[in-house]
């Protein structure tokens, strides 16, 4: 297992990649929960976290325009937020070894900070 830590903001996401499993999941760090779910659009695999929300306020694929409906869950990273720290912990199933950055990202989907490992 490795253990990465962030100071994120209520409201914030956080892009994870992991290269070696072709994975990239994003986190949301919500006033109530945590919710940590794959970033690839079921369709063609296009990034949910680009996603932008149409007349009805439904996200919609930048690649495709295809409805994102439904996140799907990931349990290869677990996410625990600590709002007194503001501080993010992320436990991976992956050994050590394996290489997994981080990142925030804004409501802009604009990158704003490096994870640190």
């Amino acid at each position: 297992m490795a253990l990465k830590e962030l100071e994120v903001n209520v409201g914030d996401r956080v892009l994870v990649e992991i290269p070696k499993e072709n994975m990239r999941l994003l986190v949301s760090v919500e006033p109530d929960k945590v919710c940590v779910h794959s970033d690839k659009c079921k369709h063609r695999g296009g990034p949910i976290h680009l996603c932008y929300r149409d007349a009805d306020n439904i996200r919609r694929c930048p690649w495709h325009d295809r409805k994102v409906l439904r996140d799907d869950v990931c349990d290869d990273v677990s996410a625990t937020y600590y709002p007194n720290t503001q501080m993010l912990r992320l436990i991976s199933r992956f050994p050590e070894d394996v290489v997994w950055p981080a990142k925030v990202v804004t409501e802009a989907t604009e990158m704003t900070a490096e994870g640190q490992t």
